[in-house]
């Protein structure tokens, strides 16, 4: 299956014969799980991108006082 995009407010992917598809009614369940989950995978991501960053930038102030 092709890999899911994160294009927002409409589910909006390439399907496997090259067209871009749009509405939810042309999703099988499958598709708006594996969507639900690389969007979950993502803001996990970046959550700990943000989290990696502030602990950075804390131990940058500790080694400065």
């Amino acid at each position: 299956m092709q890999d899911a995009y994160f294009l927002h407010p409409a589910w909006r992917r390439i399907s496997p014969w090259g067209q871009e598809t749009h509405g939810s009614s042309e999703y099988t369940v499958s598709d708006k799980a594996e969507v639900c989950i690389k969007h979950i995978e993502h803001l996990i991501d970046s959550i700990f991108i943000r989290i990696c960053i502030c602990l950075r930038y804390r131990n940058a102030l500790d080694n400065i006082r």
